[in-house]
């Protein structure tokens, strides 16, 4: 009996010795920073990364045709101190402009485009993602009602 106690005493003191290494020697330095910030302190803006213009083409069926948009640019720079907003432009291959609105970051790499209106009686919002090499941008026109969908899904710096 007495070399069972103490070969469950040795083995709870090792057990409990293990425990404490792991649990010390484990340290959280990953930190949780609002949307917009990224870094060790939080204090570093990730719209800097987006300020750029992205190329790509997008589709929409328009009266029951597919109809192509190729090589429109959308581009993003600072809208403010809120390191959630940007202001974003799409434009055709042959730079029209055919929007140009605020945005805002819902997360670091999604965004969405806040109602914009346009010339022409034409409403535009929309949704997307962005990364420093790409981005995507689902569009939705309103003309009086009749709406249109744009899909731009790989867009390239």
């Amino acid at each position: 009996m007495k070399k069972v106690r103490l070969m469950t005493t040795a083995a709870l003191v090792a057990i409990a010795g293990f425990t404490t290494i792991s649990l010390t020697s484990c340290t959280k330095d990953d930190v949780v920073c609002a949307v917009g910030l990224e870094g060790k302190n939080c204090d570093q803006d990730v719209r800097e990364k987006y300020y750029n213009s992205y190329v790509g083409s997008g589709t929409a069926m328009i009266d029951g045709e597919l109809e192509t948009f190729t090589d429109w640019e959308l581009s993003f720079t600072e809208r403010g101190t809120d390191p959630t907003g940007l202001k974003l432009e799409l434009r055709t291959y042959d730079d029209e402009l055919v929007v140009k609105g605020n945005a805002h970051l819902k997360t670091n790499t999604t965004f969405r485009l806040e109602e914009t209106s346009m010339p022409g009686g034409f409403i535009y919002t929309g949704d997307g993602s962005v990364n420093e090499n790409s981005a995507s941008l689902t569009l939705t026109e309103d003309l009086s009602g009749d709406k249109i969908t744009i899909t731009f899904t790989n867009m390239s710096k």
